[in-house]
């Protein structure tokens, strides 16, 4: 089995087995049979029902002639979503994955899509449009190139544009997080972006992969270790439909996730850490994430073995 749907399969599948739905529409069911095409687009939903339409007009004219398929990757959406992507199917190259016990949220979602990926440049995106889809060429083509590892587009470098009306809260919440990512991330302005994209073979040397929440993007930089990563700038665009889907619960989440990546980029710090503060509960979650992280690390091992 291929490396990059291994890892996914692995970690992602549901340990019921038979409660993971998948429909395609113009792939045979053996993936084996399809070539590598040059670029897979990820898209995560759930409740994106007045989005779906656009967005894959969008996304199909932006990508142009490139050999290329669409995944759909749902959550379980009551709002319609899951009819409105069968019912394109027959109009773009679209694949449609439903989870039906979907786990680690978005990022779990993300790299389902990916382990049925056949591009040789996996790219991400949201799906209420408030990523462009006109961007998705400019952030593939520094990978067929070869000048980039990965490319992410990004809200905080020159000439990007936030459209929405961020208030004082929101501007300070997303400060904070991209300051505490600082240490895992380097030089990367926008490392928390959910608007990315990959070469294959660098997804592929992935390992201990754990993400809890949104923050995708910044677990495959940690983890994935793309030595050049190349921001481009984009409109982040306002939301006109459905709800957002950034709440407390996500917030904590995303604290959660740094604990863990903080172990796997600084295990000795954590080690110490985990030391000097026995009965303290930050303790409790660096020892959880280093030992969900060591016992990834034994199933790969016994797996390659």
């Amino acid at each position: 089995m291929p490396l990059v749907k291994w890892v996914a399969t692995l970690f992602f599948l549901d340990a019921a087995g038979g409660d993971l739905e998948i429909s395609q529409s113009r792939f045979p069911a053996d993936r084996a049979d399809v070539g590598l095409l040059s670029a897979s687009v990820i898209i995560p939903t759930l409740n994106e029902v007045q989005s779906v339409p656009e967005l894959l007009e969008r996304v199909g004219r932006a990508i142009g002639s490139r050999a290329h398929e669409i995944i759909v990757v749902d959550d379980g959406s009551t709002d319609g979503t899951i009819e409105a992507v069968q019912q394109l199917s027959p109009e773009y190259p679209v694949r449609l994955v439903v989870r039906r016990r979907p786990e680690n949220g978005l990022s779990g979602a993300v790299l389902r899509g990916m382990a049925e990926a056949a591009g040789e440049c996996l790219a991400v995106m949201d799906a209420d449009l408030q990523h462009p889809p006109e961007e998705i060429s400019r952030l593939l083509e520094p990978l067929e190139t070869g000048e980039a590892d990965m490319v992410i587009g990004s809200r905080h470098v020159a000439g990007s544009n936030i459209a929405e009306n961020w208030g004082l809260w929101r501007r300070l919440n997303s400060r904070v997080a991209g300051l505490l990512a600082r240490p895992i991330a380097g030089k990367i302005h926008d490392p928390m972006s959910g608007f990315f994209a990959i070469r294959r073979e660098v997804f592929a040397r992935a390992r201990d992969l754990a993400p809890v929440g949104y923050k995708i993007a910044l677990e495959l930089v940690c983890k994935c270790r793309p030595i050049r990563v190349m921001e481009i700038p984009i409109r982040f665009a306002q939301r006109t439909r459905g709800d957002s889907k950034l709440s407390l619960r996500e917030q904590l989440r995303y604290v959660r996730h740094l604990g863990r990546l903080y172990a796997f980029a600084f295990p000795r710090l954590a080690a110490a850490m985990g030391r000097a503060m026995p009965e303290h509960g930050m303790r409790q979650e660096i020892v959880i994430a280093r030992g969900q992280d060591a016992a990834l690390h034994f199933q790969t091992d016994r797996r390659a073995a």
